[in-house]
């Protein structure tokens, strides 16, 4: 039982994990709390819904498309709404507010395109699963778990290596510096919510292969986000992957003796834990 909790564990932290890295990328880049990204990460899901289900594409051309797609509606949330107020050089609290009203938006739209009722990529297939020492784990689970270590390793090489990623590691340090140095930071804030977007799309359409859909599904990943993001510390990205790990580690040992509809509460415990004993520790160090 150990094990299998610590297997469950490892494949939710990497859902929570890739969700809070796209957070925290627009976080650290632009100084707002996304708080639409939950939002995002649900239409990521159901755009996997409607290549893979709608139209019969395979998973391998669906979930890139619903990436892709994603990207293409944030972005243009980005610029219809976000955009006017950066260029208004707006505080990041009016912009948080104007995400809490995209996110107000997406929901509802979501439900009159699809309905309430839950939906299903998987259309009442069982998947493949595999046995080894009392660890049973599905096809699906082992899929979650590579696509989801293989984008945060290749987009902690995009800004760590690429000259994009330095000068959007730039623009957080010091956007009026950066735009005197000639980087064009309206162009790095665009890039940093296209990286949330396709981060947050790719964990709903990868999630969406494991558990059915519906559209409140977005309000427990925001949590999630930025409770990963918390135990990391905000605008660290690496803290937020590992933040993201510890969560569904936690939260699955949780669950072991409780109900697992305490899974969000748990979330919260966690949080506030980490908030009250955080001065504490620092002290004591």
């Amino acid at each position: 039982m150990f094990f299998q909790l610590l297997i469950n564990g490892v494949i939710a932290g990497a859902i929570y994990a890739l969700t809070a890295f796209g957070f925290t990328i627009v976080y650290g880049t632009m100084r707002f709390f996304n708080l639409a990204h939950g939002s995002i990460y649900m239409i990521g899901a159901y755009m996997a819904y409607v290549f893979s289900v709608k139209l019969a594409l395979s998973l391998s051309v669906a979930i890139p498309l619903a990436c892709l797609s994603t990207m293409m509606i944030t972005l243009g949330f980005d610029w219809i709404v976000f955009r006017p107020f950066r260029l208004r050089h707006a505080h990041g609290w009016v912009i948080a507010i104007c995400s809490f009203a995209v996110g107000l938006f997406v929901e509802p739209v979501i439900s009159l395109i699809f309905g309430t009722e839950i939906v299903s990529i998987r259309q009442a297939q069982v998947s493949p699963t595999y046995a080894f020492h009392g660890v049973v784990i599905t096809k699906n689970q082992v899929v979650i778990l590579t696509v989801s270590i293989i984008l945060m390793i290749l987009l902690s090489l995009f800004l760590r290596k690429t000259s994009f990623g330095k000068a959007m590691r730039a623009t957080a340090n010091d956007p009026e510096m950066s735009d005197a140095i000639g980087i064009n930071v309206n162009l790095i804030f665009m890039m940093a919510m296209a990286l949330g977007a396709v981060l947050a799309g790719a964990a709903g359409a990868l999630v969406s292969l494991d558990i059915d859909m519906d559209p409140r599904m977005g309000h427990s990943a925001l949590l999630k986000a930025i409770v990963a993001s918390i135990l990391g510390g905000i605008g660290n990205i690496s803290g937020a992957m590992v933040g993201g790990f510890f969560l569904g580690i936690v939260e699955n040992f949780g669950i072991w003796k409780i109900e697992s509809t305490w899974k969000d509460g748990i979330s919260l415990a966690i949080m506030m834990g980490f908030i009250v004993l955080k001065p504490w520790i620092k002290h004591r160090s």
